[in-house]
């Protein structure tokens, strides 16, 4: 189930509110689109742009920003711009994990985080950076890593193209089951607060569901919340 929560909508921020229609099917775990603010976070005179990959360990992450620049409405990706996005300092680091379940069951599985810095340059020089983060966990053999490095690229790729070119839409889950002291419940309530405009707040919840209960994801929409913090100010 999606749900879209506007910060116009009338909606006061309360997720029991939405619980009647969030728990409809009967799932713990929901996934909601919340608006958000759409500005980018590199201004640029043109919509013309290069994307190159300055690192070769960037090659994939840049292609991937090149395909989805290239999908956009307003963006003509040409190489032979001069208004250029340089895709440098990719980093990627995974731990194995294992689960033991009550009956003594191992489930082995990866949690990983991963970074990107993009370098914006327009007529020759540099007119702003940002930085793409990413954070995922999957289940998988400790010998299969790829699966988790997929996808944490393309998350990486989504994370920056949104900063560059934002839709003013972003995917959040939610847990309208959870207790609301639980860190399920603390991110939920983050989510409600971030559809009402209030990140400060949002950011709040979120670090404290994290304290809790330390996630990939929670660390990367934590990353999150303070690049838009410090648009703010």
């Amino acid at each position: 189930m999606r749900l879209s929560i506007a910060p116009d909508s009338g909606y006061s921020g309360d997720m029991r509110l939405l619980f009647p229609l969030l728990l409809a099917t009967g799932c713990a775990a929901k996934t909601v689109t919340v608006a958000v603010p759409s500005q980018a976070a590199v201004e640029v005179d043109t919509r013309r742009v290069a994307v190159v990959a300055g690192d070769p360990a960037c090659r994939g992450v840049a292609q991937g920003i090149t395909r989805e620049l290239g999908s956009h409405p307003e963006i003509v990706v040409d190489p032979l711009s001069t208004t250029r996005v340089a895709v440098v300092g990719c980093s990627e680091s995974m731990v194995p994990t294992v689960s033991i379940q009550s009956d003594g069951h191992r489930t082995h599985g990866w949690e990983g985080r991963s970074s990107v810095l993009l370098v914006v340059e327009a007529e020759g020089e540099s007119v702003g950076r940002l930085i793409g983060t990413a954070g995922d966990s999957t289940a998988a053999l400790p010998t299969r890593r790829g699966p988790l490095h997929r996808a944490l690229e393309d998350e990486l790729v989504a994370d920056v193209t949104e900063q560059l070119a934002p839709s003013g839409l972003v995917e959040r889950r939610v847990y309208p089951q959870a207790s609301p002291d639980s860190s399920r419940g603390l991110q939920t309530r983050a989510v409600a607060a971030e559809a009402q405009g209030d990140v400060s707040d949002a950011l709040e919840l979120a670090q404290a569901a994290h304290s809790l209960t330390p996630t990939p994801q929670l660390a990367a929409y934590i990353d999150e919340l303070e690049r838009r913090l410090l648009l703010t100010r």
